[in-house]
């Protein structure tokens, strides 16, 4: 393209050129005369020639890409993950391997937390206590060589909650006449709906035990509403009664049940279907007491002996567990990516958490060595039950309070009593 451009501007050089000799004629040549009209245009032309070669060649000057600048990445990264009243939750992220040297996360400049192993490239949530609600936090990480600052993160400001007028009004509502009733699992649809099963005996009018208990009670915003609950087994003439021991429910049309095997209901019908997994997915004695599920194609269900099965929306199978502990109860992450599972044994001790990362089930902690012991900063009493709202942090309840801890658990926790202790 050059090329065509620099002929075109030579040949037309040459066109002024002689164009210009022929003005130097004699002015004898009337045709040439200085006030002639003729040379006026003449001159006009060549003028006009000298505009259009300095246009061609600018616009036919090759024009250069400027290459693409590769954006910034930072070697320490830290993002919120979740706050609440006097707690951050902080991940810390680096984009490479760093060579020696110790990392620090800073609060306005006082150390939180130093991370000393940076041979591989890290990935870790901590957690900054003791902050006073409503209030703006500023941090930053350092990489901290022979005690000088060599790289850093760029600021993360962290705003905490508020708190709130903790004005709670209770309601302590009693089910049953006595008879050792008992309710062993909850599922709430909105305000107006929520569900609790178990054992709710009741009298009848002549002040006689009912012969079979009350598996559900239904609160409609109002009142509660006993139901007793029946399905029936394929082959099988008679109602069996279903006492559930464990609930989930997607919807007011769409209720699972956990009672041994696990059953559905759409919430209309008289008979519960079955879902029989005992005695053929699991192994006899391996009864299923919780159930949680993050889709009607992706249940799970555990139970007594480690038991645990999961269910597609077309057929359920087989987990192995590795462990033969009693799993008393199964939460997971809203996607699903990350499942908890918890339990104890009866007769001895020993008591363990549970984690699905999504390929595989691993014990995430073993609480064994403080089952019997009382602390206020790690996990101690027998887990049984576990419940979490996203993928960072994880509640467990056991018989020594509840505890709130992050999912990379590793037994430090914050217990949150329900007793006066």
């Amino acid at each position: 393209m050059l090329r065509k451009a620099r002929d075109e501007l030579i040949r037309k050089l040459n066109h002024i050129q002689s164009l210009l000799q022929v003005i130097k004629k004699p002015p004898d040549d009337k045709i040439f005369n200085l006030k002639s009209p003729n040379l006026q245009i003449l001159k006009s032309l060549i003028t006009l020639h000298l505009l259009l070669i300095t246009v061609t060649t600018f616009s036919c000057r090759e024009r250069v890409t400027p290459p693409d600048i590769p954006p910034y990445i930072p070697p320490i990264v830290l993002a919120v993950e979740d706050t609440s009243c006097t707690d951050a939750f902080i991940r810390i992220k680096t984009t490479k391997a760093f060579d020696g040297g110790v990392l620090q996360l800073r609060r306005e400049g006082s150390t939180k937390v130093e991370i000393t192993n940076l041979n591989t490239q890290l990935d870790t949530l901590v957690i900054d206590e003791g902050l006073l609600p409503k209030r703006e936090y500023k941090y930053r990480a350092y990489w901290i060589v022979n005690s000088t600052a060599v790289d850093s993160s760029m600021e993360l400001i962290v705003r905490t909650m508020d708190t709130t007028s903790h004005d709670f009004s209770w309601e302590i509502t009693y089910l049953g006449d006595g008879g050792n009733s008992m309710l062993y699992d909850v599922a709430i649809i909105n305000d107006t709906l929520a569900y609790a099963v178990g054992e709710i005996h009741l009298k009848d009018s002549l002040g006689n035990w009912e012969p079979t208990p009350y598996g559900l009670a239904v609160w409609n915003g109002r009142e509660l509403k006993l139901r007793k609950l029946f399905a029936q087994y394929p082959g099988v003439r008679s109602l069996s009664l279903v006492r559930p021991r464990g609930i989930f429910a997607f919807s007011e049309m769409n209720i699972w049940f956990a009672d041994a095997d696990v059953f559905w209901w759409d919430g209309k019908s008289q008979l519960l279907k079955v879902h029989q997994v005992v005695n053929t997915i699991l192994s006899s004695g391996q009864y299923v007491n919780k159930l949680w599920g993050s889709s009607t194609s992706n249940i799970y269900a555990v139970g007594y002996g480690g038991a645990i099965a999961h269910f597609d929306g077309v057929r359920w199978r087989r987990i192995e567990s590795g462990t033969d502990v009693d799993l008393t109860d199964i939460w997971g992450s809203p996607d699903g990516s990350i499942v908890w599972a918890c339990g104890y044994y009866d007769d001895k001790v020993g008591t363990y958490l549970f984690k699905y990362n999504g390929i595989k089930w691993e014990l995430a902690y073993d609480g064994s060595y403080t089952e019997f012991i009382l602390r206020d900063d790690s996990i101690s009493g027998s887990i049984s039950s576990v419940f979490t709202l996203n993928k960072r942090k994880v509640f467990l309840a056991t018989n020594a309070g509840i505890y709130e801890s992050t999912s990379n658990i590793t037994g430090k926790a914050k217990r949150i009593s329900f007793t006066s202790s």
